[in-house]
């Protein structure tokens, strides 16, 4: 769900298990935040090592309001 709303304790646990290979054994991480992770680091919401861990490859989806045309599709 989520990121940003795990404590600071399991975004710890999180990002440990992110930076050891062994540990997701080739598993692939889909993460999502509502908001930009980068204010939160700097909040201390979130940790910046997490931050950085998920940080490889951001795709930013903008919310439906601001792309109508792809409703039909999502309601299908």
């Amino acid at each position: 769900d989520d990121v940003t709303a795990l404590p600071i304790s399991a975004q710890g646990q999180l990002t440990s298990r992110l930076e050891s290979p062994t540990e997701l054994g080739g598993v692939r991480l889909v993460a999502a935040a509502t908001t930009p992770l980068e204010p939160l680091v700097a909040a201390g919401r979130v940790r910046a090592d997490l931050c950085y861990a998920l940080a490889g490859c951001q795709v930013h989806v903008p919310p439906i309001r601001e792309r109508l045309e792809d409703l039909p599709a999502l309601v299908q």
